[in-house]
């Protein structure tokens, strides 16, 4: 499975999952459009609109599947807890979290190991 395809996987798949709890019934579409524009310079800061969002789970996602494939050239097995942790810590780098961008880094975390055919 390549890179792409792999992150992709995995956006959609936590906004089907987040769609509810963020109160965002179309958030798959948004991811979708996000995927299909990936590549644009500009990072949503806040995702007042549902297309940041949807630009968030996907950057958000390949970060993850960036941190789960040098976890794997390590040797060692990725797990949900190290990815979610590692994202964490590399998001807030740049910007501090809020409660919504944690449980999308859960969800994104647990998906990337589903996607990789890599479950716990």
């Amino acid at each position: 499975m390549t890179d792409d395809l792999v992150v992709a996987k995995a956006a959609v798949a936590s906004a089907r999952e987040l769609a509810g709890p963020l109160g965002r019934p179309l958030l798959q579409l948004d991811v979708e459009a996000a995927l299909h524009s990936r590549g644009a310079t500009e990072q949503p800061g806040q995702f007042t609109d549902p297309v940041a969002l949807g630009s968030l789970i996907v950057s958000i996602a390949s970060l993850a599947w960036q941190v789960y494939c040098d976890r794997k050239r390590e040797g060692g097995k990725p797990t949900r807890d190290t990815l979610t942790r590692t994202v964490r810590i590399r998001r807030r780098e740049s910007s501090d979290l809020s409660g919504a961008e944690i449980k999308i880094i859960e969800v994104v975390a647990e998906e990337i190991i589903k996607a990789a055919g890599d479950e716990e």
